[in-house]
């Protein structure tokens, strides 16, 4: 008989336990520390999101905040305006402080005629409404000391069917035309004015050829946070020495190319 409070505190104990089970429910989660919703309290892995590339954008003309109504003075004394401008970027890749190379992850798939073509989803469509643009999944785990890119789209890309790839796509058919048939996509393309006195006319340039970028850089490991550059193009210094009314269209490619090296810079992003 003595051992009968015994039993009735074990049968105590044992309820006790089984209702705080049956009411334990455990707390699903992101478990991935490279995750950007992180959660050290979760018990169960569930719905992850990864931090991605993300690219900035600054446009200048003579150290101004670039207009298209902007007026600009070039080396020859000539005054002109830059209506609009359309850039690809693409093949971002950073180099890590120990050597390795790192791109982002995600794909896309371009419909061609006879199999899909695959690129790494690291494309922006550039102009001058364009200030930020999210690429693919980018998982970075180590400080970046170098990084580069080209101005044009990757190659692969040239023999895509370009009616069949969705509007959505930066890639697909563009009202200001930067594809090709017999060139492939644009790299880069500006119209411009001969002056800014009434019956100027307007030209346009289109550059075809893919220019590497290469740049130091000193980007710091800030785990499960997007990967950003931001990258600043002064439109007048890419005009540097071209003779708007004068240079024929093959003179003014060359002369934008080879200034487009010292018109583009990186800096951080805010």
């Amino acid at each position: 008989m003595k051992s009968m409070p015994n039993r009735n505190l074990l049968l105590f104990l044992s309820s006790v336990v089984l209702f705080f089970t049956a009411c334990y429910q455990p707390k699903e989660g992101c478990l991935d520390i490279n995750a950007t919703n992180f959660d050290a309290t979760a018990d169960e892995e569930c719905c992850c999101q990864y931090p991605v590339l993300q690219l900035k954008f600054k446009h200048f003309a003579s150290g101004n905040e670039f207009s298209a109504s902007d007026t600009i003075l070039n080396d020859f004394g000539q005054q002109f305006r830059i209506p609009s401008f359309a850039f690809y970027f693409s093949d971002f890749e950073f180099t890590g402080t120990s050597g390795n190379k790192v791109q982002v992850s995600d794909t896309i798939r371009l419909p061609a005629p006879f199999d899909s073509i695959v690129l790494k989803k690291d494309i922006a469509l550039v102009r001058a409404i364009t200030s930020n643009a999210l690429l693919g999944r980018f998982i970075q785990e180590e400080s970046f000391t170098k990084l580069y890119f080209q101005v044009g789209v990757p190659s692969a890309a040239d023999g895509a069917v370009l009616s069949k790839i969705p509007s959505t796509s930066e890639l697909s058919a563009q009202p200001d035309t930067l594809y090709d048939a017999t060139k492939a996509y644009v790299s880069v393309k500006y119209v411009f004015s001969t002056g800014i006195e009434q019956g100027s006319s307007e030209r346009f340039i289109r550059i075809f050829q893919d220019i590497p970028f290469s740049f130091n850089i000193d980007l710091p490991l800030i785990r499960a946070n997007n990967t950003c550059v931001t990258i600043v193009i002064d439109h007048a210094a890419v005009f540097h020495n071209v003779d708007v009314k004068n240079d024929n269209d093959e003179t003014i490619k060359n002369k934008l190319v080879n200034n487009l090296q010292s018109a583009i810079v990186l800096i951080p992003c805010n």
